[in-house]
């Protein structure tokens, strides 16, 4: 903000209707009093008198407003040729964000010596690119800056970038628009400018800039630091968790399985151990690793201010939960060892011996089922009993392993109307079981019957083969005499077929010639004329005479 003096070179301040002159030329200044725009003065002619001087809009203008009045358009050199926008305790603050040349660039560099640049993020933000570099525990960044400047590349004081998450300090900045930046906080800026720096001019809203986001920066730098310091603090706790996680979850799945047996309802060491286990949950790490993984430059990148505040609190309610249950299983693995100091014998021994018996109690129920199953089928059906009494001998008997199949496959298998009839077939090992429950005279009449049935059934296999090998006999002399009384029959009846076969007459000398004229070499060449078979060769022009006399 240009100043102004009155007629006695005292400071003036921008009001409406005040009169001033400016202390470098002695020009008239007039007090721009707007509704917009801060109050400020401008030379009244609109040209000032420092040719470096560029339009002042509202980001300028809020960035001299974090130094001290004295610190703003401080006039410099031998004859007070040119201001410098903020002139600190250690260095002078040039903010620009209109364009400006590379030659204008160097040469205010070169007169005021020890100096940095402020730009405007706001232009470029969504073109400059930050890409974390995973080793660093600083906010380092690699960036991209896309159709970037030219002429400031050949700056060679420092370039800070005022970006909505923070000031971004070059470190390195290369001709392909690439490079590295620092994200530095409040302290920083006034370590290297001047001690009485206030940032609030710059975080407020509704200045028509985009502002710098309050704190946001040291927030990120305390969250992570509070996470490294909780990560410690729950270094006891997350040893104990990976060491004894499985152990807890075993023992108490064994508290529920204990409590469910009769013989111990009414424990009382049991039912406190049971009641204090009710409560707990499982520790679930996966909270605490999301967030213990994630990086300063992760929560700088990826967080706002809103979520910064979600996830911290989120954080704060992971580690307590944590904290809690911990504690918790702490308190159960105590009373586990309470538990066993006073029974002599620790829950999952007690455990075990409960499981043992629920085996043997498993075991003796398949017997009884297996029993109520036989006698079901045997009692209660008493259809499938006379097919079982049929039926199982044979099924034993491995000299009658086709019989098998056909009691297994038979469709007119008697079963109880809801039965399945493969359910209703005996199985090798219910035959073998119920031949305990068949008294003696039964078991050898059966034997007796099952023998009768194989020798039968043999015998009609016998039966049957003869029967085939009669009817193919037939068949085969059936055919043989067919064939010889073809063979037996007269010449003239073969040459009449033949004859009839290519409409001719049925007559013995025409059919002779045809004959003769298919087969030169028969033994009846001197019974026909020239003339006869000359047209007997007329007529097989064109036809197959050996299919003919098939």
């Amino acid at each position: 903000m240009l100043p102004a003096v009155d007629s006695f070179s005292k400071s003036v301040l921008p009001v409406k209707g005040a009169k001033g002159f400016c202390p470098g030329c002695g020009g008239k200044m007039v007090a721009k009093c707007g509704s917009i725009v801060r109050h400020h003065w401008a030379h009244a002619k609109g040209k000032d008198c420092d040719s470096w001087s560029d339009s002042v809009g509202p980001w300028h203008l809020a960035w001299q407003d974090c130094f001290p009045r004295e610190c703003q358009e401080v006039w410099m050199g031998e004859n007070n040729e040119h201001r410098a926008d903020v002139k600190g305790e250690h260095q002078i603050l040039e903010v620009q964000k209109s364009p400006i040349s590379a030659r204008e660039i160097a040469e205010r560099e070169s007169f005021y010596g020890n100096m940095s640049w402020m730009l405007c993020g706001e232009d470029f933000e969504d073109r400059f690119k930050l890409y974390a570099i995973p080793e660093s525990r600083e906010l380092l960044f690699k960036f991209r800056w896309h159709r970037w400047k030219k002429s400031w590349v050949g700056a060679k004081k420092t370039i800070y970038i005022h970006f909505r998450k923070g000031i971004g300090k070059l470190l390195e900045f290369n001709d392909d628009g690439t490079g590295v930046v620092e994200f530095v906080d409040i302290e920083h800026m006034r370590r290297a400018f001047d001690s009485r720096f206030d940032p609030s001019p710059v975080q407020q809203a509704g200045k028509k800039f985009e502002p710098l986001w309050e704190g946001f920066l040291e927030r990120c730098v305390g969250h992570r630091q509070e996470i490294t310091e909780k990560k410690l603090e729950r270094e006891e706790d997350l040893k104990f968790c990976q060491t004894m996680g499985d152990a807890i979850l075993y023992l108490k799945s064994a508290v529920f399985d204990v409590f469910r047996d009769d013989g111990w309802l009414d424990n009382q060491d049991l039912k406190k151990l049971f009641d204090y286990v009710l409560p707990c949950v499982e520790v679930d790490l996966r909270h605490l690793e999301r967030h213990n993984n994630k990086t300063l430059s992760e929560i700088f990148l990826q967080d706002t201010p809103d979520t910064l505040e979600r996830e911290i609190e989120a954080h704060f309610m992971a580690h307590n939960d944590f904290v809690l249950n911990v504690n918790q299983w702490r308190g159960f693995v105590d009373l586990c060892l309470e538990f066993e100091s006073n029974l002599g014998k620790s829950i999952l021994d007690i455990k075990s011996e409960i499981e043992d018996k629920r085996l043997e109690l498993i075991e003796k129920e398949k017997e009884r089922k297996a029993v109520r199953m036989l006698c079901f089928r045997a009692k209660t059906q008493p259809i499938v009993l006379g097919k079982f009494i049929d039926y199982f001998l044979a099924l034993l008997a491995p000299q009658v392993e086709s019989y098998i199949l056909l009691a297994r496959f038979d469709k007119n298998f008697p079963v109880a109307g809801w039965a399945d009839p493969a359910h209703c077939i005996p199985q090798r090992e219910e035959l073998k079981a119920f031949l305990v429950f068949i008294p003696e005279k039964l078991k050898s009449e059966i034997i007796e019957r099952v023998k009768f049935r194989s020798e039968k059934y043999i015998q009609d296999q016998k039966v049957e083969q003869e029967r085939q090998e009669a009817a193919r006999a037939r068949s085969e002399e059936a055919a043989k005499r067919s064939l010889e009384e073809r063979l037996g029959w007269r010449l003239d009846e073969h040459t009449g077929h033949l004859a009839r076969a290519f409409d001719g007459e049925d007559m013995g000398s025409t059919s002779i010639a045809m004959h003769v004229a298919m087969f030169p070499g028969s033994r009846w060449p001197n019974e026909v004329s020239d003339e006869q078979l000359r047209v007997a060769k007329e007529s097989l022009k064109g036809s197959n005479p050996v299919e003919v006399w098939k």
